[in-house]
Formats: C-alpha cells, sequence, structure tokens
C-alpha cells in the first residue's frame, strides 16, 4: 500500500467524534500542557537552588574537592597491578574522585545553606544585604 492509498484508506475509514468527545479530548490536552508546566517549574525550581548551592562553595569545600580527585587519581594508578592497565584505572579513579568530591563540597554546601552544618559566614552575608 503505498501512501496515497493510506490516506485514502485512512479517510474513509474514519469515526466521526461527536462535540462531547471533542471536548474530552481538548480538556486532556490542556491537562497534559497543564502538567508539563507545573514538571517544568518544578525542574527550574530544582535548578535554581542546585545552583545556589554550587555557587556558595567556599576555599576549603573546592580544596575538598581537588584533594578528593587527587587522592583517587593516586590510588586508581597504584591499584593497576600491570602496566597495560594502570592508565585505564588511573582514569577510572578520576572519574570516581571528580564525582565523589563534587558530591562532598555540594553536600557541604547546601548543608551550610539548610542550616545543618555551621554558617557564620552566609549568616553575616545574608544580614548585609
Amino acid at each position: 500500500m503505498d501512501r496515497l492509498e493510506y490516506i485514502t484508506w485512512a479517510t474513509t475509514n474514519m469515526v466521526e467524534m461527536s462535540a462531547a468527545d471533542e471536548v474530552s479530548v481538548a480538556a486532556s490536552a490542556a491537562a497534559e500542557v497543564s502538567a508539563a508546566a507545573s514538571a517544568a517549574a518544578e525542574v527550574s525550581a530544582a535548578e535554581e537552588v542546585a545552583a545556589k548551592a554550587v555557587a556558595n562553595f567556599s576555599a576549603l569545600d573546592y580544596f575538598r574537592f581537588s584533594t578528593i580527585t587527587a587522592v583517587s587519581v593516586t590510588g586508581g594508578y597504584l591499584s593497576g597491578i600491570k602496566p597495560s592497565i594502570r592508565g585505564p584505572s588511573m582514569v577510572s579513579g578520576v572519574l570516581i574522585g571528580i564525582m565523589g568530591g563534587f558530591m562532598y563540597a555540594y553536600q557541604n554546601s547546601a548543608g551550610r545553606l539548610t542550616g545543618f552544618f555551621p554558617n557564620d559566614a552566609e549568616v553575616a552575608r545574608y544580614r548585609k544585604k
């Protein structure tokens, strides 16, 4: 069946919708659009919180991030028993160190922003505004 035959078949075999069915379809489409808009608003709020936490990284957070990464690189290199797998093992150590270091720094930053960790500098900065 070619395209023209399919279009002809589809138009002749279409079922006519009543006005109530059309309203129901339009309402469900509007509900889907509304749900998508609210989901997008929730995502943007989460992105805003994440951006604040990353912007709040202190020098100590960056130091811990880089230290964890450096230790993981060294550990990855030393865990490669044969010389042929030291390179890939080191790359795995880099990836693990970057992810672990970032998560640790993010946890500390978010903890200070939410008040779970000491946050005297953030409180002083907020009171200046």
